[in-house]
């Protein structure tokens, strides 16, 4: 069960960070993440914030920043929500 709700729209920024975390199976911080990705930090750590709120994604209290990854359990957390990020990665050109 989700304690915050899914975004109704997808943008391909979140599905390209979803897609790395995912396929980087590694905790990142979010400046690593918006590296890897090219997605901007600040819209990297609204979409962390949102999807380990969701509990798609792991989060751990590290210094000086947070970190996340996304794991097999995580997908378990909203498999819905994980089949629409995988569509819209397909719509987007996005390898997942």
């Amino acid at each position: 069960m989700t304690t915050t709700p899914p975004r109704i729209e997808l943008s391909p920024q979140e599905c390209r960070l979803f897609a790395h975390l995912k396929r980087c199976k590694q905790w990142q911080t979010a400046r690593q993440i918006a590296d890897a990705t090219g997605v901007a930090p600040r819209t990297v750590q609204g979409h962390t914030k949102r999807l380990s709120a969701c509990g798609l994604l792991e989060r751990m209290e590290t210094h000086p920043a947070p970190m996340f990854r996304f794991t097999a359990e995580s997908a378990q957390a909203d498999p819905a929500y994980v089949a629409r990020i995988a569509n819209a990665c397909e719509a987007f050109g996005v390898e997942f």
